[in-house]
C-alpha cells in the first residue's frame, strides 16, 4: 500500500530565515511489503504536473527499489544483516551477538528462507550445534536471538514467519549452575531486616507492586496518583524513547508511599523528585544477601516472589502477566490487555507480610 502527497520543501538558511522550494516534492510512503518513506523532487513548479510525476516516481520505486529492499530480508543471512543495520547503534553486546548470529547462519544456511523456519528447522539447528560441541548455554543464547529477530521481522517488516507457532520452550535446555531467582517470603523478610531503612522501603515497594528495580529507581512523585492508587513507571529501553506502564498500588504499597512522602509537602514542587533514595544500594544489597545465605540472588528475585505468591491466589496467567508488566509487543502482553484491574489488586493484597518497616530506623 502506498500514499502520495505533494509538498513544498522548507529549507533553513544560515541567518535563521526559511525559504520554500520552487519545485514540488513527492512525499511517498509505503506500508506493504515494508514500511518505507521517500521524498523526491518532481522538478516542476506546476502542482498538477507534479502529481502525475509523483505517481510515476512511486511506480518506479515500487517495481524497482522496494523489491531490492525486501529481498535480502527473507533469508536467514539477510534477516540478521538488516536487523543489525537497523539496530547497530543500539547494541550493547555486539561481540556476543556476532558469534551467535554467525553460528545460526552457518548451521541453518545463509540462503534458507525465514518463512521455512519452523519447529523442525529449530530442532535441526540444536542437533547440529550439539554435534559441533556447543554447550546448552551457547545454544540457548542463539535460540533467544533467533526468536527475537524472527518476531521483529514479522512485526516490523511484515515478513512471513512461523515465530508465533514455534514451541520455543521445547527447544531450550536447562543450563548447569542456573541461578535460583526465587526468594521465599521468609528470605525476603530477613533481607528486609538486613537492609538500611531507605533501601528496605524500595525493596518492599518492589515486592508489593511487582516493579522492576529500574522502575523503582526512576519513579518520581509527579507520576504517583495516590487518589487513584496508580503509579506510572518508566520501563527500560535500548537507545529509544522511554516507555511507561502503570503499577496498581496495594494497601501496603500505599503505606510505603505515605511514609516516604512525609517530608515532601504536596504542593507540586517535588514532582521531579525521585520517590526512593537508593544511595549505596549495591553495597547494602551485597550485605543483605550474604546475611540470608543467598549470595547469588539478585534484586530481581523479589519479582519472582511476587509472581509466585500472587499466583497462589489467582490462577490467571493473564493477571500475573499484566501485574509484572511484560514486554510490549510480546504474545503475553497482547493477552493481558483486557484483564480487569480488580484482579490485580486482589492478587497483590493477598501477598504475605515480609516485615514492612513502619518508620525510619534511628541512627
Amino acid at each position: 500500500m502506498v500514499s502520495i502527497s505533494i509538498v513544498k520543501r522548507i529549507r533553513k538558511r544560515a541567518d535563521g530565515t526559511k525559504t520554500e522550494s520552487e519545485t514540488w516534492f513527492a512525499q511517498i510512503r509505503f506500508t506493504k511489503p515494508i514500511r518505507a518513506s521517500y521524498l523526491r523532487d518532481t522538478g516542476t513548479s506546476n502542482e498538477r504536473k507534479a502529481e502525475k510525476i509523483a505517481h510515476q516516481i512511486a511506480k518506479t520505486i515500487e517495481t524497482q527499489e522496494i523489491p531490492e529492499r525486501v529481498k535480502p530480508r527473507v533469508t536467514v543471512e539477510g534477516m540478521f544483516s538488516a536487523w543489525i543495520a537497523e539496530h547497530g547503534k543500539d547494541l550493547r553486546s555486539g561481540k556476543d551477538l556476532s558469534w551467535q548470529i554467525r553460528l545460526l547462519i552457518d548451521l541453518m544456511g545463509s540462503r534458507t528462507p525465514i518463512a521455512e523456519i519452523g519447529n523442525a528447522a529449530v530442532h535441526e539447528f540444536t542437533l547440529k550445534a550439539r554435534e559441533a560441541g556447543k554447550s546448552d548455554v551457547v545454544i540457548n543464547r542463539c535460540l533467544t536471538r533467533l526468536r527475537a529477530t524472527l518476531r521483529y521481522a514479522g512485526k516490523k517488516w511484515e515478513a512471513t514467519t512461523q515465530a508465533e507457532r514455534i514451541d520455543w520452550a521445547s527447544h531450550f535446555s536447562a543450563e548447569p549452575g542456573e541461578k535460583e531467582m526465587y526468594l521465599s517470603p521468609d528470605d525476603a523478610q530477613r533481607a528486609m531486616a538486613a537492609l538500611p531503612w531507605h533501601i528496605a522501603m524500595a525493596f518492599a515497594f518492589s515486592y508489593y507492586t511487582g516493579a522492576r528495580l529500574n522502575e523503582v529507581e526512576t519513579l518520581t512523585w509527579g507520576r504517583v496518583d495516590m487518589a487513584s492508587r496508580i503509579a506510572v513507571v518508566e520501563t527500560k529501553g535500548t537507545g529509544k524513547a522511554p516507555k511507561f506502564r502503570q503499577l496498581r498500588l496495594s494497601e501496603n504499597a500505599m503505606k510505603i508511599l505515605r511514609i516516604v512522602a512525609a517530608p515532601f509537602p504536596n504542593d507540586g514542587r517535588f514532582a521531579e523528585v525521585r520517590v526512593f533514595d537508593l544511595t549505596n544500594r549495591r553495597r547494602a544489597w551485597e550485605r543483605a544477601r550474604k546475611a540470608i545465605g543467598r549470595p547469588d540472588v539478585t534484586w530481581h528475585g523479589i519479582r519472582h516472589t511476587t509472581a509466585t505468591e500472587a499466583g497462589k491466589r489467582t490462577q490467571s496467567d493473564k493477571t500475573i502477566g499484566k501485574l509484572l508488566g511484560h514486554t510490549p509487543g510480546s504474545r503475553a502482553t497482547q493477552r493481558y490487555l483486557h484483564v480487569m484491574d480488580g484482579a490485580i489488586f486482589e492478587a497483590l493484597e493477598g501477598l504475605p507480610d515480609i516485615g514492612l518497616p513502619g518508620k525510619e530506623k534511628e541512627g
